[in-house]
């Protein structure tokens, strides 16, 4: 039997047939997308997906089947998207590496959810090296530890020491023992870059704020400090790595918030002392009004404060409180001031650039006079100490 079949309405047939199949197709794309919220400190970020992403696990590791696994992924063009996105947040929010490495973290964690540890280490590992990070994987046949190059020495971390580098677990694990392990590293095209922390200034991380009122005695008087506090600056601090003392505890210091309100009632309230009476005043604030306690009693392991999160702690340790001094003497004085880090008695305190001549506890160093500080043994004046300058190591923050 034959039909004849008008040619304009096939055509009209067809458009329409072509017009159903693409919503079709797009309804299916759809189904598929995946808005995904994440929040990094406050921020909420939305990430889009069209596919999940897959990672082998519960395997035996090997080169082969580790080299399969990130072949497949770099395959994906599902990851240059999500690399693009979190780029862009970057950028928006000022990272640096370290900052980008803590939003891959959360990252990784939503998106493989139901994936195992050892799978979410192999996707961030492929993240950083397509991005052209330093970082390599070691492996046992049932696990594998993530490994990069920083700028910045990270305390009771496990690293590797190859080419005269030094790779950080990048889990920053300090409860994480030392064993064999096999080397996974693949070739860059280009230079291959170490994952840099910004010294001088943290990311803008700034959603979330907090206030803090802080009574003291002093002198027979009572105060109440009000501080306003950067609580996302807070909580990304507490997920950093514990870095060397250092002057980036310095360089960040107080946030724009607590300056505003913590440090300008401070110099509202010494601003009829002497320069003598009002260190001495800063000095018996730290002593007095943050309660001392070892950070393996508080966290289970040490972990050095920046100023901000010291203002926020129940409790501090000599370094905690050191730094927090420092920042304020700093803010209210302008004076510098140097680390002195006693060894053989685990302790930290400071010494201050002297703003006068034969105070108490002066010395000199690099032709500078300074005074030593004691911001966490209460009572202590300037220029006492519980332990001799002599046996202390000086840093110079």
């Amino acid at each position: 039997m034959t039909f004849k079949i008008d040619v304009r309405f096939f055509l009209l047939l067809t458009k329409q047939l072509g017009i159903l199949l693409l919503m079709v197709s797009t309804a299916h794309a759809n189904d598929y997308s995946k808005p995904v919220k994440i929040d990094l400190y406050g921020h909420s970020l939305v990430f889009t997906f069209h596919e999940s992403f897959e990672v082998a696990s519960n395997q035996c590791f090997s080169e082969e089947t580790l080299q399969s696994n990130v072949d497949h992924l770099l395959q994906n063009e599902n990851v240059e998207l999500l690399i693009a996105e979190m780029d862009g947040y970057a950028l928006s929010l000022q990272m640096d590496d370290i900052a980008y490495l803590l939003m891959l973290n959360k990252v990784t964690n939503t998106i493989l959810k139901e994936g195992s540890d050892d799978c979410k280490t192999l996707f961030k590992y492929t993240i950083l090296h397509k991005k052209g990070f330093d970082v390599f994987v070691g492996y046992t046949q049932s696990t594998i530890t993530l490994y990069g190059r920083t700028n910045m020495m990270i305390d009771n971390c496990l690293f590797i020491e190859r080419g005269n580098k030094k790779y950080f677990d990048l889990s920053f694990n300090q409860h994480a023992e030392p064993h064999a392990e096999h080397l996974f590293v693949m070739r860059h095209q280009g230079k291959a870059l170490p994952l840099v922390m910004n010294m001088i200034t943290p990311p803008a991380f700034g959603a979330k704020q907090t206030k803090k009122v802080m009574p003291f005695e002093y002198d027979g008087f009572l105060y109440f400090f009000t501080s306003k506090i950067n609580q996302s600056l807070v909580e990304y601090y507490k997920e950093l790595p514990t870095i060397n003392i250092s002057n980036v505890y310095l360089n960040y210091g107080l946030s724009s918030a607590a300056t505003a309100s913590l440090i300008q009632e401070m110099k509202k309230a010494t601003s009829s002392m002497s320069t003598t009476e009002g260190v001495n005043f800063l000095l018996r604030f730290v002593q007095t009004t943050f309660e001392y306690k070892k950070d393996e009693l508080v966290y289970g392991q040490e972990k050095f404060s920046f100023p901000e999160e010291t203002l926020t702690n129940a409790y501090s340790d000599c370094e905690d409180k050191a730094m927090l001094f420092a920042v304020l003497v700093n803010k209210v004085y302008g004076l510098k001031s140097v680390a002195l880090y006693y060894k053989d008695a685990d302790h930290i305190n400071i010494a201050i650039e002297s703003w006068k001549q034969n105070i108490k506890g002066n010395f000199v160093f690099n032709d500078h006079n300074y005074v030593i500080c004691e911001p966490t043994g209460k009572g202590f004046n300037i220029g006492e100490s519980s332990t001799s300058v002599h046996l202390a190591s000086l840093i110079d923050w």
